[in-house]
């Protein structure tokens, strides 16, 4: 029989759902154990298995302006460190992800590889394209942070990319707890500031947060 540390993310029988994003870590370790039996004997075996977080970006469509034959788009959405992007112009480049389908995002990180200049983000849910914050470097990482949105397409356009540069990685999170703050913070109706009655304050939200009031 095998069991799981998070069933959760890894069931008994082998099925993964992907977590949410984790602060800091790309993936969450998930420690399997196997019992072996046979009559009176018996014996167990771990492993660990490491689950990427879910990143709405992989292995998604995706065009680019231009590519390397050796280093094509393709490389930017595959979750290998080992691989990347860099396009046959030195310069500018832009490069664009569909999704599919409209689906929540919260977070942006790209992992560049040299120095790939400024980065405009847009996003659209149909075929109105609006604006993203750009993205700051943190320990290599190229990531924007935002409130949420339903995005169909992301397009990220490159400006004064130095020769050699390119993308490893662009990964899109959802980032369930803080997305889902907000949201119920947005949506708390206080009504009223003259009261004469007793109020009603609301425990929990929609999405799950708990409320405190003092």
């Amino acid at each position: 029989t095998w069991s799981a540390s998070d069933e959760a993310i890894i069931s008994p029988t082998g099925t993964v759902n992907r977590p949410s994003y984790v602060e800091g870590a790309r993936f969450v370790p998930v420690t399997l154990t196997a019992t072996i039996a046979k009559g009176s004997e018996k014996a167990t075996k771990t492993f660990t298995a490491n689950v990427y977080r879910m990143n709405y970006a992989y292995q998604t469509s995706l065009y680019a302006s231009s590519s390397q034959p050796e280093h094509t788009y393709l490389c930017m959405v595959d979750e290998d460190s080992e691989t990347w992007w860099q396009p046959s112009e030195q310069g500018a480049a832009t490069v664009q992800l569909d999704l599919g389908t409209p689906t929540f995002l919260t977070r942006l990180e790209l992992l560049p590889r040299g120095n790939v200049g400024t980065v405009k983000l847009e996003y659209a849910k149909d075929n109105e394209w609006k604006s993203l914050p750009s993205p700051t470097l943190t320990d290599g990482v190229l990531a924007a942070d935002f409130e949420r949105i339903q995005a169909r397409y992301i397009r990220a356009t490159f400006s004064n990319l130095a020769a050699d540069a390119g993308v490893y990685e662009i990964e899109l999170f959802y980032v369930a707890d803080r997305a889902d703050v907000e949201a119920d913070l947005a949506a708390i109706d206080f009504g009223s500031e003259y009261r004469t009655a007793d109020l009603d304050l609301p425990e929990s939200g929609d999405n799950g947060s708990k409320l405190v009031w003092k």
